[in-house]
């Protein structure tokens, strides 16, 4: 019997880790306020601010189904 995970585990794996930051990631914006990249990337942990910044603006801000996020997986440089 194979030790390696189902492929569908693997998606629900890194789904449920996506979800969980997007929602830590608004969470931090709301707390903080729009704008404030610092604080945000320190509310999330595992982030600089340039690259919250980038990533809230990319999926939110320009995204072409504004005021919707952009609906294709978007995943943070691994570090």
């Amino acid at each position: 019997m194979s030790t390696r995970p189902r492929h569908s585990d693997v998606h629900s794996f890194y789904s449920y880790h996506f979800r969980t930051r997007e929602l830590l990631l608004l969470e931090a914006v709301s707390l903080q306020g729009l704008g404030n990249w610092q604080a945000i990337a320190e509310h999330i942990g595992t982030r600089t601010k340039d690259e919250v910044e980038d990533h809230y603006k990319s999926v939110y801000v320009n995204s072409p189904n504004w005021p919707l996020p952009v609906c294709y997986v978007f995943r943070f440089p691994r570090i």
